[in-house]
């Protein structure tokens, strides 16, 4: 009994510590998004090669990168907002140097009045797209958005339940890991385990930033049908839940008179050999699997995107397949350097240029 009430105070204690001051950010608490509203972060960087060695990143009064939201409205702008996770928000590029902005600067070239923000937001996936466009995006009525999308959603059989889960609608005990989701929607402890569930199964998986030595790395020949069976589990699995929440995006922007731009995710490993490095892309070992297995898995994800070339009013960039594997533009498997991002760049502009022009002009 002892014992039990001590939890249960420490507990209490932590609840009310972590509410009065929650040194740990938050982007997505129950159903509601969490902004870094008007902050700058400061990175040292001594040894990543294509990043600054101080990286200054700036987020702005509505919590994106770019400029404030004119306090006038927007009369007269092209307004664009670009969606997406750690990929789109560059949080280890200073500012400037993200490949939204740098979208921004070549998109000026052809726009007489443009405004675009990066909300990016490290680790989201669609359905915290969702929700960031019900709640803070579509509030501004924009002109276009352009989601990069992807790897966030692979394996996520989740994200399915997250509307209910998350949601403040009642407590739910048919497991564990569903009572910490419900009860994150009403506690600081809750959502802060929760938080780092999350973040400790990114790193089995290999995603979150760090610095990768290509040379140091394992190396495996591909099975044929390990990968195989790989993809039609995701097939199977989660496949047909990730296009409906596309195409609920989809839906949201077409609602609100919106343009959606929908970009496939890229990645460094795959096929061929890096030409900075040599290493074989297909034989390198991350996280338990060669770099052709995951290739393969996330282009089953970006065949997904590609099916809404053909829907009316959406404009598809192939990213994926459009950008070379190249560690000049990775300083890990999914992350961009400085060239990187202004590749991403250069590929999304001609791409926008080419099937979008009629709705710039």
């Amino acid at each position: 009994m002892a014992i039990g009430i001590g939890i249960v105070l420490s507990l209490l204690l932590t609840e009310l510590i972590l509410r009065l001051h929650n040194p740990f950010e938050t982007r997505l608490r129950g159903d509601r998004i969490v902004l870094p509203v008007a902050r700058q972060y400061r990175f040292q960087n001594p040894d990543v090669q294509g990043l600054d060695s101080v990286i200054v990143h700036t987020k702005n009064s509505i919590g994106f990168r770019g400029p404030d939201p004119p306090a006038s409205g927007f009369d007269g702008d092209f307004v664009v907002f670009v969606v997406g996770g750690s990929t789109t928000e560059c949080m280890y590029l200073s500012d400037g140097k993200d490949w939204p902005t740098l979208l921004g600067d070549s998109l000026r070239t052809v726009i007489d009045s443009l405004w675009i923000n990066n909300a990016g937001l490290d680790g989201h996936s669609t359905f915290g797209h969702r929700i960031l466009l019900q709640d803070v995006i579509l509030p501004y009525h924009p002109d276009m958005i352009v989601f990069l999308l992807g790897v966030n959603d692979v394996g996520r059989s989740d994200l399915h339940a997250q509307m209910a889960a998350h949601l403040k609608a009642g407590m739910r005990f048919d497991s564990l890991e569903g009572l910490i989701k419900s009860l994150a929607a009403y506690s600081e402890t809750a959502s802060l385990t929760l938080n780092l569930y999350r973040y400790l199964r990114a790193a089995a998986r290999g995603l979150p930033h760090k610095r990768v030595d290509l040379q140091g790395m394992p190396h495996a020949i591909p099975s044929a049908a390990a990968i195989d069976s790989a993809v039609s589990v995701h097939q199977r699995l989660y496949i047909a839940a990730y296009r409906e929440r596309i195409a609920t995006l989809v839906d949201m922007c077409r609602s609100a008179g919106v343009t959606p731009l929908l970009l496939t995710q890229p990645m460094l490993l795959g096929s061929g050999r890096d030409p900075v490095t040599g290493i074989d892309l297909e034989t390198v070992v991350v996280a338990g699997q060669t770099g052709r297995e995951r290739w393969l898995v996330l282009e089953a994800y970006n065949d997904v995107v590609r099916e809404f070339q053909n829907d009316a009013g959406v404009v598809v960039v192939d990213l994926a397949r459009s950008m070379d594997k190249s560690s000049a533009y990775y300083y890990d498997i999914l992350h961009f350097t400085e060239r990187g991002a202004a590749e991403v760049a250069r590929i999304v502009f001609a791409g926008i240029v080419r099937e979008g022009r009629p709705r710039l002009q």
